[in-house]
């Protein structure tokens, strides 16, 4: 009976849809095996060592003053005190979002920005490192680095938010 299960099981995930692949993907995540850190008052440099390339994308946001990092789903192995704060940097945190992703939270002293935020390969082949460079700014260019943003939105099914409307009693 176990045998004919796991058949089944393995017949139904065989079908190759999007969701499969997103399954076997969160299930497969990016690791950080090894983080550096240093810096001051103005400069700070943090380097993230990854087993394959990772995608990022960065977003300022204000009060406290951060520097945010999403990553894809992403297991970090390294010791936490590879990655104390210093610097410009008086918090640092970093985990899974949920299954599909995790974050890096840089908490800042005084306004700073990213003037580098690049992956690339390793020199000996295995791997690629994340280097993110980081620089103080004013308060009035951090703030236009928030204003400015782009943030993607979830899109709200209006027609269901209708439908479910109709049900309130008046």
């Amino acid at each position: 009976i176990a045998v004919f299960m796991l058949l089944a099981v393995a017949a139904i995930g065989a079908g190759g849809d999007a969701s499969s692949a997103a399954q076997a993907k969160a299930a497969d995540p990016l690791a950080v095996y090894a983080a550096r850190i240093v810096g001051d008052r103005a400069r700070t440099r943090i380097v993230l060592e990854f087993d394959r390339k990772p995608e990022i994308a960065v977003r300022y946001i204000a009060r406290p003053d951060r520097i945010v990092v999403d990553l894809p789903s992403t297991v970090f192995t390294f010791p936490e005190a590879d990655l104390e704060a210093r610097g410009l940097f008086r918090a640092i945190r970093y985990g899974a979002m949920d299954a599909d992703s995790a974050r890096l939270v840089l908490t800042a002293d005084r306004p700073a920005r990213l003037v580098a935020s690049e992956v690339m390969a390793n020199e000996s082949g295995a791997g690629y490192r994340l280097v993110l460079d980081a620089e103080m700014v004013s308060q009035q260019d951090f703030e236009k680095l928030v204003n400015d943003q782009t943030w993607m939105t979830a899109s709200v099914d209006t027609t269901a938010a209708a439908q479910r409307g109709d049900r309130i009693a008046q």
